[in-house]
């Protein structure tokens, strides 16, 4: 199956168009479009125009959105990064080819989009031109005022037209760094948390990138998985958990402790994963709100549960969850239950 993934912006011929160009000029013929963009009311109406013109093609369309009205800050462009990115490895894992477009949408979009190609790989990377008496004419606010004929031209422009040329595809070069997102991920570790985490042995080729790159904001953009910042608030509470199963060897251990300390780290373990994994910020306030009022850690796990979060990472967690909830009545299997969840997510 071939996979279209392209930003949206307020410009729906620009991805209805690459769809017809990838056909008639590369021969890929695409068999469903995946559009990511803002939560906009006109990114929506755009939405909706793109739908009706793949339909009508036999074409499969499914819109994401970051949940943002905005790229405004580190967040939500982070997010839209790594929504991107996931989608890429998603379908790139059940054995399709994903092809990812850069002409739609806010420029700053292309950039993410191309910086999620390269991050996690693609089978082709594609930049549309297209006429600008065509393109002039294409933003949905107007959509509906242009004829019929006019609205055909700017969601599938002719390639050619009394010897002009309307649209060009290009192709861009796409450097995949999937191979080594293993290593880069360890060095920021050793960086965070040496006593933790050994210095790894990594190949010349990668010392380079680390030397030259900007690793903490490019591993920010990596799909399901943790900001840096997350990371290492997760070792740091791994090594917390590291220190109560110390003490709780100790024949004079204050259990009764060791238990609330115990359950202050699931709670914030909880709160750090579900700040990344749940788009519903209310939800997330009423799961702070009950650590807060310091409710017992089954009633916290049974609303992180109800949790609608996305990613790999976020089901391992509840699954995590599921099976160690029964088990919180001592302070030693608090401990395991904390460690286990907190091994899940350090590679």
């Amino acid at each position: 199956m071939n996979i279209l993934i392209s930003p949206l912006g307020l410009a729906p011929g620009a991805v209805t168009a690459l769809y017809h160009a990838l056909q008639e000029q590369a021969g890929i013929s695409i068999d469903k479009v995946i559009t990511v963009s803002t939560n906009d009311p006109l990114v929506d109406q755009a939405s909706k125009v793109v739908k009706r013109w793949l339909n009508r093609h036999g074409v499969d369309y499914e819109a994401q959105s970051t949940g943002t009205p905005e790229l405004l800050e580190d967040r939500s462009v982070y997010r839209f990064a790594r929504l991107v990115g996931r989608l890429i490895v998603q379908h790139r894992a059940a054995g399709h080819a994903v092809h990812v477009g850069v002409a739609a949408g806010r420029s700053s979009m292309a950039a993410l989009a191309s910086l999620s190609v390269w991050l996690n790989g693609a089978n082709g990377l594609y930049h549309l031109w297209i006429d600008r008496d065509i393109e002039d004419r294409g933003d949905v606010r107007h959509f509906y005022e242009l004829s019929v004929e006019w609205q055909q031209r700017v969601l599938h422009p002719p390639f050619e037209e009394g010897g002009k040329q309307l649209y060009a595809l290009v192709k861009l070069p796409i450097l995949n760094l999937q191979p080594v997102h293993e290593q880069l991920v360890s060095v920021v570790q050793h960086n965070l948390l040496p006593a933790l985490r050994p210095e790894p042995e990594i190949v010349p080729i990668v010392q380079e990138i680390v030397a030259t790159s900007d690793l903490r904001g490019f591993l920010n953009m990596l799909p399901d998985e943790l900001t840096v910042d997350q990371l290492k608030e997760i070792l740091e509470l791994q090594q917390k958990m590291s220190q109560i199963q110390a003490r709780l060897q100790q024949p004079d251990a204050d259990r009764v402790k060791l238990v609330q300390e115990s359950r202050q780290i699931l709670a914030k373990l909880t709160i750090t994963l579900a700040r990344t994994a749940v788009e519903d910020e209310l939800e997330v306030e009423r799961l702070i709100v009950l650590v807060g009022q310091g409710a017992p850690t089954a009633t916290i796990i049974e609303q992180t549960l109800m949790l609608k979060g996305v990613g790999t990472w976020w089901q391992k967690l509840t699954k995590a969850l599921k099976d160690y909830k029964q088990e919180i009545e001592s302070a030693e299997k608090t401990v395991g239950i904390v460690t286990k969840i907190v091994g899940l997510f350090v590679i």
